[in-house]
């Protein structure tokens, strides 16, 4: 049974009854309700019924081939330090000149540096002697006009004290309402903090977007001219989307999207200083790309793998120390850094994932571009050699970030599972970079750099190899990125042509018409379906292995969907596969639906199984679903992380409305919560306001009033509304999860994914 995966335990609970009450739609419902949830028509959730990805890849191929006042005036008093007097408005830098918009752990601080690295750019001076000007690029978005963040930022920075050779220069816009008045939402400014107080240096830099590079670069030519210094930093504070996506969501300017790593890189260009170290108080920036891309302007790079939680950087200790010590080196300074972050979140917001790591960007563009090539060339061999398998496991097996959201994985985590003598150095190599780094308690195997890497959505490799062509990676790894994609996007076509369409709705009338191919067969759903677009699909490019090649490789590694049945064995009912198929499958999850008499209630999928002593998958043993203080939820399962002996984590999300507000509560079970916990509500952009990530923000807090959502299906299987499920829930004083009986109407069948990351469904049990 070494190929099963792991199931999740569960606790047992009578269910209240009455569960299953549908309020209003959420589309089109009535007046004072929600509208629309989803452009798309896909209901309110991610979920797959409504769009598979092997789906949005096949409409892909059609579609491309033919088919003023004080800075805490607006705070409670328990926020405000006793000698932070208001903001004073001092004027005295000439405003802006206009322009036209262009549209894992590491235990210990590592010191050492790579032989041949080269020199850092800055250079101490030492003995105090040292001026430093620190840029904080702060777009405020709904970080700020919905939580405060930014000012509980600007407080934490205010309450460090100050010095006349720390220079701490603040830009703010982006943000549609800002908690203190002081600050405008009409036009970008700049601040300066300094001793407790934020004086404005500029009243209007003009109404322009912050993920504008043009934006940035001026900010840093002001910097340099008007607060010249022997040491720069520079903090971006915002959303982050990691290396697809970059920096930043302008709630002023939404249309212009995100600032890309290439952008990032033109801003930094332009802006002509070489830094001591770049940080990203924002999620998901601590990735190879970024760090390939920042070593030409800085020595380190200060950055979270995993989405942040909200409180970000706490700023008071680390810039009191820095204030005191100008001179302090650059490792101890990130050192402070993350150790403030991690431990600060353990206080105010534990349970919620915190990541964070400063890489030796110097190290970093000596040791690491090398080894990475020689991995991209030998990895691309394996998968022309038959070894496609190792890859998959390895990939779908390794620590991902953001709800899997961005294909983020940890780099090393990867190379770990792989195994092979080139990922064995170049996670060697990307270690020795790593200069320092922690997470919190329930974070393990996030080593401190991630990369993309493809898994659920590989048609992104296309916009991946052309970042990466832009900030100057290698063409090998992203000739690797294309094979890896290429294979992946051929066994789900395959798959598609066979029938399986990654619905278990069809399967709900017994329509398990699902067959494999072989030989002339396969070649032929290749040709029809999918291999004559793939090359534009993914950019451009001629793959090494041949249509016969491919063909040739699903066959033999292509699981069988007819065997997905449950048959009577030793008085169970069983799904029994070969170890053959076994080893193809990579995830294995429960997914419940409920007929309510009109139609079926999507309630999601959960990682719930178990075998019996010779290894076959057991019919479920009853009909209980997660539910909120007795209220049955539709839950998804995101992730499980097995560290081995018996310590894993397991995360998943609740779709909701929280005090109006859409959002996706975050739900974790671990070797220490085995009923589980809720970490935190992360922001649901439905209608797409941004393709960044929102930080974690707090768990549910007595007093909220939670509306859970569901996806509904007719009984022709189509999505027909997405509906509050149950009552409104006002959370008291105890919150507690557990699994309910759901009763006679439950539905429920096994999801089942293989190493092309493509979805199979079982026979359905009523």
């Amino acid at each position: 049974m070494e190929n099963r995966p792991r199931g999740r335990k569960k606790n047992v609970t009578q269910g209240s009854g009455g569960v299953f009450k549908r309020g209003s739609g959420l589309n089109g419902g009535p007046a004072g309700k929600r509208t629309t949830i989803s452009s798309s028509g896909g209901g309110s959730t991610r979920s797959t019924r409504s769009s598979s990805p092997l789906m949005t890849i096949i409409i892909l191929v059609f579609l491309l081939f033919g088919g003023g006042g004080g800075i805490l005036s607006s705070l409670g008093d328990e926020m405000v330090a006793p000698n932070l007097p208001d903001v004073s408005q001092n004027v005295t830098i000439p405003s802006f000149g206009n322009h036209q918009s262009i549209n894992a752990t590491t235990a210990a601080l590592d010191t050492s540096v790579a032989k041949g690295a080269r020199d850092k750019y800055t250079r101490i001076l030492g003995s105090g002697k040292d001026i430093t000007t620190i840029m904080v690029y702060m777009c405020g978005t709904d970080l700020e006009s919905k939580s405060g963040m930014a000012t509980n930022d600007l407080v934490e920075m205010a309450n460090a004290g100050s010095s006349d050779q720390i220079n701490l220069i603040i830009y703010t816009g982006g943000c549609q309402r800002w908690q203190t008045s002081a600050i405008s939402n009409k036009t970008n400014q700049v601040y300066q903090l300094k001793d407790g107080k934020l004086l404005r240096l500029v009243e209007d830099a003009g109404n322009k977007s912050m993920t504008d590079p043009a934006t940035l670069s001026e900010f840093i030519r002001f910097c340099t001219k008007y607060y010249p210094a022997n040491r720069y930093d520079l903090i971006f504070w915002d959303h982050g989307g990691g290396s697809i996506k970059g920096y930043g969501y302008d709630q002023n300017h939404s249309s212009s999207g995100s600032m890309t790593l290439a952008g990032i890189d033109q801003a930094l260009k332009d802006g002509g200083v070489k830094y001591d170290f770049i940080g990203f108080d924002a999620c998901l920036m601590a990735t190879a790309e970024n760090a390939m891309m920042l070593a030409d302007h800085a020595d380190y790079l200060i950055a979270s793998e995993e989405t942040e939680p909200g409180i970000g950087w706490y700023y008071t200790d680390w810039l009191k120390a820095y204030v005191k010590d100008p001179s302090m080196d650059t490792l101890s300074i990130g050192k402070n850094i993350i150790d403030s972050f991690v431990e600060e979140c353990a206080r105010k917001v534990s349970g919620q994932p915190a990541t964070l790591s400063i890489v030796d960007l110097a190290e970093y563009a000596k040791i690491v571009p090398d080894k990475l090539k020689e991995w991209s060339v030998a990895t691309s061999e394996l998968i022309q050699n038959d070894e496609y398998a190792v890859v998959a496991k390895a990939r779908q097996g390794a620590r991902e970030f953001a709800q899997a959201k961005y294909d983020q994985c940890d780099f090393v985590d990867m190379m770990n599972k792989m195994g092979t003598d080139e990922a064995k150095e170049l996670a060697k190599a990307l270690q020795s970079s790593i200069k320092y780094n922690r997470t919190s308690a329930n974070m393990s195997n996030a080593y401190g750099l991630s990369i993309y890497f493809p898994n659920r959505k590989p048609a992104n490799v296309k916009e991946a190899a052309n970042i990466n062509a832009a900030i100057g990676m290698d063409e090998e790894f992203s000739s690797c990125l294309r094979e890896y994609a290429s294979l992946q996007l051929a066994g789900q076509s395959v798959a598609y042509g066979n029938g399986n369409s990654g619905n278990p709705l069809s399967s709900l009338f017994g329509n398990l018409n699902v067959t494999t191919s072989s030989g002339s067969e396969t070649q032929q759903l290749l040709q029809d379906l999918f291999y004559s677009g793939l090359s534009s699909l993914l950019g451009g490019y001629d793959r090494s292995m041949s249509l016969e090649d491919t063909a040739s490789y699903i066959d033999r590694h292509q699981l069988d969907a007819s065997q997905l049945v449950f048959t009577q064995k030793d008085g169970n009912q069983v799904i029994e596969l070969s170890e053959e198929q076994w080893s193809l499958i990579t995830k294995l999850e429960l997914s419940m639906f409920y007929d309510d008499g009109e139609g079926y209630i999507d309630l999601g999928y959960d990682n719930v199984f178990d075998f019996d002593e010779k290894g076959r998958l057991l019919e479920p043993q009853d009909r209980t679903w997660l539910a909120i203080n007795g209220q049955v939820v539709a839950y998804y399962h995101i992730s499980t992380v097995d560290y081995g002996d018996d310590d894993y984590a397991i995360t998943g999300y609740i779709p909701a409305y929280v005090n109006n507000e859409r959002v996706d509560i975050i739900v974790v079970f671990d070797a220490n919560n085995e009923d589980g916990y809720i970490a935190g509500t992360l922001s649901n952009y439905q209608n797409l306001e941004t393709a960044t990530m929102a930080k974690l923000d707090e768990g549910l807090k007595s007093g909220d009033v939670v509306e859970f959502v569901c996806d509904y299906y007719d009984y022709n299987g189509n999505y027909s509304n997405s509906f509050y499920l149950g009552n409104p829930l006002v959370i008291g004083d105890e919150i507690v999860i557990s699994n309910v009986e759901v009763g006679a109407g439950a539905i429920v069948a096994y999801k089942f994914t293989d190493i092309y990351h493509q979805e199979y469904w079982s026979e359905v049990l009523k």
